[in-house]
């Protein structure tokens, strides 16, 4: 690893980002131009919950996007209780809590968050839109854009897992966020990952295929430069909100009268058999491996997708394939930091950042006076097993 020293403003802004919840670290870098730093649309939270046959642990990644932060931020209040409202209810049932069942559970939970923050803003309108005017009945008496309208046009992808008393780990996402599960079996052996998280983006061939699948009189809906619908449309073919790419035209016009700019509008050409973005979730399931020791190290990386663009090596297919190279030396970083009591979560960025991991200092891009683009908001969990 390169010398922290070098780069004492990278340090601080790690330093001033990290946290911990019990024996989970996060840490988050907000993003960059070259004028400045921009505002983090990217959220983390971590709880540690005593239930019926012992410790559960939630880890949940959130990244934002849009103009306002109000699906983010409506995702980070309401998800950790609902899921945990949902664990309770199984356990007070006396329900058994296989991994068909975990799943199950994590998937009606996310989904009714989507279709909660659609229902709310479908119930501001009448029945009958016509005279119907929406710049002034989905404002408030200030002018400012109604919460419900908001949530809707802005989006966020969500990762959560779950790590439950046995070792079993459980990941739900939706989006392009990562996670990787991490283990070796002594100090001297090698470091396996294997990625649990798919990349919901309009770049997975899965993804191309369904959204096609779905849409079959329309080849362009995905575009040959991978987008959706259209150039200006997004790389994200599974999130949270985002109701441009779920929605009619009807309702489309609407949204553009109580918003600004006016993307909707420009959408209502491509839009013909909506929705093409889906809220549905997947949901993968692992097991601490059985050869590794009792405090030997296991645990989970999640990240934002703005750690992905700085690890080179990451496997070709989508999901269930050991990852060589770059992120188990990312793996291997988070361990020691764990043996000397350090952030986790700090030392995956601060390996990520590594030039010798990718080739090029990155550590430029945490200096907003010498990098010449964006750089996204980076987010990180790594949570032992």
């Amino acid at each position: 690893m390169s010398d922290e020293t070098a780069y004492p403003h990278l340090r601080a802004l790690l330093d001033a980002g990290a946290d911990r919840v019990g024996d989970m670290h996060f840490v988050t870098l907000g993003g960059c131009i070259t004028q400045g730093p921009l505002p983090s649309q990217d959220r983390f939270h971590g709880e540690m919950w005593d239930l019926p046959g012992g410790k559960w642990k939630f880890s949940m990644v959130l990244d934002g996007h849009g103009e306002q932060d109000d699906t983010v931020d409506f995702a980070l209040a309401e998800l950790p209780r609902a899921v945990e409202r949902a664990l309770a209810a199984e356990f007070a049932a006396g329900n058994p809590l296989g991994n068909e069942q975990i799943a199950a559970l994590l998937t009606r939970t996310i989904v009714a968050l989507d279709e909660r923050i659609k229902n709310d803003f479908l119930a501001l309108l009448p029945a009958d839109l016509a005279g119907f005017d929406a710049s002034k009945e989905l404002r408030y008496a200030d002018g400012n854009t109604r919460v419900e309208v908001r949530r809707c046009a802005n989006g966020t992808t969500v990762c959560i897992a779950l790590v439950d008393p046995t070792g079993g780990v459980h990941v739900v996402n939706v989006g392009d966020c990562d996670s990787f599960l991490c283990w070796t079996s002594g100090p001297d052996d090698v470091w396996e990952t294997l990625d649990l998280a798919p990349h919901h983006r309009t770049s997975n061939p899965a993804e191309i295929a369904r959204i096609r699948s779905e849409h079959p009189d329309e080849p362009d809906c995905v575009t040959a430069d991978e987008r959706l619908l259209t150039l200006r449309g997004m790389n994200l073919s599974r999130a949270i909100g985002d109701v441009h790419y779920k929605f009619p035209n009807a309702i489309l016009e609407v949204i553009a009268l109580a918003t600004s700019p006016n993307y909707a509008l420009y959408l209502r050409s491509y839009n013909k058999t909506p929705p093409y973005m889906s809220h549905v979730p997947e949901v993968f399931h692992a097991q601490r491996p059985a050869g590794v020791p009792p405090g030997g190290h296991c645990f989970l990386i999640q990240s934002s997708d703005g750690l992905d663009s700085l690890i080179a090596g990451r496997a070709t297919a989508y999901q269930g394939r050991l990852v060589p190279g770059a992120m188990a030396r990312v793996a291997a970083a988070a361990g020691r930091a764990r043996d000397e009591e350090g952030n986790m979560a700090r030392a995956v960025i601060w390996e990520s950042f590594a030039s010798e991991v990718v080739g090029l200092n990155l550590y430029e891009l945490a200096d907003t006076g010498k990098w010449g683009g964006r750089r996204d908001d980076i987010t990180v969990a790594v949570v032992p097993v």
